[in-house]
């Protein structure tokens, strides 16, 4: 054993081997014991697959269900694996790290029940998140008696709200509002009612967790 005895006399050594076993206790710790964005993005990725670029889908050219908007607004957030020129570039990586601005910008760990947080999160990838937020500041008002301005923006005040309502209520009011706005666009948008069912199923697969 005296080879790893020599290896270790270097200070050059013993520093890259304790950098590697930082490396090795986060990796253990992010496979293990996921955070929730970590379950939240697992879960939207679930449902937006590989690229498409289909006929009638309003958000045209997807990947991981980014859009070329959205890869515009976020792409600064990738830090690893380079950047991606267009949609359909992107890697899986690539959309974890605009995924988790995404997340941070809404402060969503502030939200303190995950499946509220995981809802919001899911329906500002399926929609803008600006509109999200602002339809769910409209439901605390109408819905919860709040006096949130309809801004859009998450911030302290709407956090607070949030937090503050019964959660298993304010998640079905929630889901139920996502359905509302759904089937309103479909009856606008008649060519969209082939992604009913997938959207559908898509809304009932959050499930509420205390």
């Amino acid at each position: 054993m005296k080879w790893i005895s020599n290896i270790f006399a270097k200070k050059r050594n013993r520093r890259i081997f304790a950098v590697l076993l930082i490396a090795l206790c986060a990796f253990l710790v992010w496979f293990f014991y996921p955070t929730r964005f970590d379950r939240a993005v697992s879960f939207t990725l679930k449902w937006e697959g590989e690229f498409s670029d289909m006929e009638y889908d309003r958000g045209g050219k997807t990947k991981y269900g980014i859009t070329a908007p959205f890869l515009e607004d976020y792409k600064g957030a990738i830090t690893l694996g380079g950047t991606p020129d267009c949609v359909q570039d992107i890697n899986r990586w690539q959309a974890v790290q605009m995924y988790h601005a995404l997340w941070n910008k809404e402060q969503l760990d502030g939200i303190r029940n995950e499946s509220i947080a995981r809802a919001l999160f899911d329906y500002t990838v399926h929609s803008s998140a600006r509109k999200v937020i602002g339809r769910m500041q409209h439901l605390l008002n109408t819905q919860f008696g709040a006096h949130l301005p309809e801004d859009g923006k998450m911030g302290v005040q709407t956090i607070s709200v949030i937090n503050r309502q019964n959660a298993r209520t304010l998640f079905d009011s929630l889901q139920a509002e996502r359905r509302r706005y759904l089937q309103t666009f479909i009856s606008e948008n008649p060519d969209q009612k082939a992604f009913e069912n997938g959207w559908m199923r898509r809304i009932n697969d959050i499930r509420f967790e205390p």
